[in-house]
């Protein structure tokens, strides 16, 4: 596949906890080993995980928390006009105020993709953001809002695509259940491992992992009722949880006055390999179900959120897992279930083979295979722009200083490599320029230069093909470039200028639609005599009319 220029809209907070981040991480990671380039986009909300994000080494764009605190982030005001998703609240604003935010960041670059992961965004926020992407993901969990999505991931087991129906236009792949779970690759490289570990059934390793906020203490809840339990003498209990749990001292202190060697982890990066290692979890209905699945872990699932319920049902109705439906329920029924689980190595075994059902760890390479083929399948042959890149500057430069080019440039001396790479690292530093390149079936064949030279969206543009390109070429560069300045640049108008004795670029801006606004007289010296210079002038608004 080739590689592909992708933004992620999530954000991790308290409230919303750290699954949404961390599955949006697990596509990032793998696509950037593919060579993509993937930016987050993240409110800073209490809770937030934008400093993991950067430890990964992905930019983060980082949108500022207005208004409420951990404590009243429920309290925050949304636009009363139409029925607003069930979340909107988790957002920290409203949709509108989101997207403008949004469009300040992503109108500035070539997004491939734009991946929302979010509950309190829905087909609002994705049109208004539609000119500054060429596809939209949506990973959701829930079919409860209408999206205008080009791509919808459902990993919940069980889910039926006819679900979405109601929510996104017909044009949407729905990848809905478990197979397209995202789940890091050393899940998928342990999953043998795993299997073959568990053949004796013993139980000396329980892990315990309420989610990465766990803001209820849940986790502390369990603590105090395994010591009603009959937990093997020999059992070691690893309980893991997010570095910004606000409950993580409370936890470690409780855990020196257990009855069981209790070790507390925060942070931890080989939640695979602890997976792996133990015999049965306490784990939350969440994101990491997916995860003990794909092991093989048998688990008692608590559900600590009521958009969690959907999940939990269908696991337990496949056998894969024992439910406490609440918090409520850990010191009444936990300490039954699990004395009944430590006392039937069969019903564990049960519970594992049927988990081992629900995934097999390979989800996200079917995701990244749908991106590929969804961005390329109505692209015509010839229609795309890229960013330009250091590699490709010595390619740039020759085209720049061959005769049949440089001819028609307002300096037409021969340019050094090291002028065109100091111009290069200048320029592509300018938020106001768009330095491009016209690709046909993957070949480059040109380069476009487009800069904003007034407020209000107006640019110029320059432009040439390759000397060798084939016949039709500077067509199609031309409609390429101007598509992506009106939809994902969202310009409103491009301005040209060639000299009077360039008929070719005359006709070229003409057939493309530019009108001629006039002409410089006598503004361009080119060393030996003074030359008119034509303006054109294209607006969005003709463009998208005859387009």
């Amino acid at each position: 596949m080739q590689p592909l220029k992708v933004a992620f809209r999530v954000d991790a907070s308290l409230q919303i906890g750290t699954g949404h981040v961390m599955r949006c991480l697990t596509l990032a990671d793998a696509l950037k080993l593919q060579g993509s380039e993937c930016q987050f986009i993240c409110r800073e909300h209490p809770g937030n995980l934008i400093d993991h994000i950067l430890s990964k080494g992905f930019q983060v764009h980082v949108l500022p928390l207005k208004g409420p605190t951990t404590a009243n982030l429920s309290d925050v005001s949304v636009s009363p006009a139409e029925p607003q998703p069930a979340h909107a609240t988790w957002l920290g604003s409203t949709q509108e105020e989101d997207a403008d935010k949004c469009t300040a960041i992503l109108s500035e670059q070539i997004f491939d993709w734009l991946i929302v992961d979010h509950y309190a965004l829905d087909a609002r926020w994705e049109t208004a953001l539609k000119a500054h992407y060429q596809k939209l993901m949506v990973i959701d969990d829930l079919a409860d809002r209408p999206h205008q999505c080009d791509l919808l991931l459902d990993q919940t087991f069980g889910r039926d695509s006819n679900d979405y129906t109601p929510w996104v236009p017909d044009t949407c792949t729905l990848l809905c259940g478990s197979e397209y779970s995202l789940l890091r690759p050393e899940f998928a490289a342990l999953r043998c491992y795993s299997l073959q570990r568990r053949r004796d059934w013993k139980l000396e390793h329980l892990l315990i992992t309420m989610g990465g906020v766990d803001k209820d203490n849940a986790t502390g809840q369990i603590l105090e009722a395994l010591k009603s339990t009959k937990l093997p003498d020999n059992c070691h209990i690893t309980v893991v949880m997010g570095a910004t749990a606000p409950w993580l001292e409370d936890v470690r202190l409780q855990a020196l006055q257990m009855p069981w060697p209790t070790t507390v982890k925060a942070g931890i990066s080989d939640m695979a390999q602890l997976m792996a290692d133990s015999d049965l979890a306490i784990g939350a209905a969440g994101a990491t179900s997916w995860e003990r699945c794909c092991l093989g872990l048998p688990t008692l699932m608590l559900v600590l959120a009521a958009n969690q319920r959907k999940v939990a049902h269908g696991l337990e109705h496949a056998g894969a897992v024992q439910v406490l439906q609440g918090p409520e329920e850990i010191s009444t029924r936990l300490p039954h279930l699990l004395n009944e689980l430590v006392s039937s190595p069969c019903l564990r075994e049960r519970m594992s083979r049927a988990a081992t059902e629900i995934a097999d760890g390979h989800g996200v390479a079917s995701i990244i295979q749908q991106l590929g083929s969804k961005l390329t399948a109505n692209v015509p042959t010839g229609s795309r722009v890229r960013s330009m890149t250091r590699e490709d500057l010595e390619l740039v430069l020759g085209w720049r200083n061959h005769d049949e080019v440089r001819r028609y440039m307002y300096t037409q001396d021969e340019i050094s490599l090291a002028d065109h790479t100091r111009w290069f690292e200048k320029a592509s530093q300018d938020a106001s320029r768009h330095l491009l390149i016209f690709e046909d079936d993957g070949v480059p064949l040109g380069f476009i230069n487009i800069h904003k030279i007034a407020p209000g969206g107006i640019a110029d543009w320059g432009f040439y093909a390759a000397p060798e390109a084939p016949r039709g070429t500077g067509r199609r560069l031309g409609e390429a470039a101007l598509q992506y300045a009106f939809s994902h640049a969202a310009l409103h108008k491009i301005c040209g200028q060639a000299l009077s004795y360039n008929e070719r670029s005359i006709k070229f801006h003409l057939k493309l639609g530019f009108q001629q606004e006039g002409s410089l007289r006598e503004q361009h010296f080119d060393g030996q005599r003074y030359q008119d210079v034509v303006c054109f002038g294209l607006l969005a608004t003709d463009w998208q009319a005859n387009n």
